[in-house]
């Protein structure tokens, strides 16, 4: 079992802060608190800065807002945040007012 012990910061509201320790194993997902956490990977298309776009997997984004990126070739990539557009449509998901 591939497990990490990971600090997440959650920011609610200023000044409200909320700090979690969880333990995950890799893709999975833990509710805890009303909170649902999960590791999922999202599709997304890349800015090429050529006025084209190529197909990635995303992962995450970095503390300097570049996004990690996994291309079609298995090869991990840092890319410029701003050029991300995500693909999969997870607005569906939520409801809003």
């Amino acid at each position: 079992m591939n497990v990490k012990h990971v600090k997440i910061m959650i920011i609610l509201n200023n000044p409200m802060k909320v700090k979690i320790d969880l333990i995950y194993e890799r893709n999975k997902i833990m509710n805890f608190d009303g909170f649902k956490v999960s590791f999922d990977l999202r599709t997304c298309k890349v800015k090429d800065g050529k006025g084209g776009y190529f197909n990635a997997l995303w992962h995450m984004f970095d503390l300097e807002g570049n996004a990690i990126i996994e291309l079609e070739d298995g090869s991990i990539k840092t890319w410029n945040g701003n050029d991300i557009i995500f693909t999969d449509n997870k607005f569906e998901e939520y409801g809003f007012i």
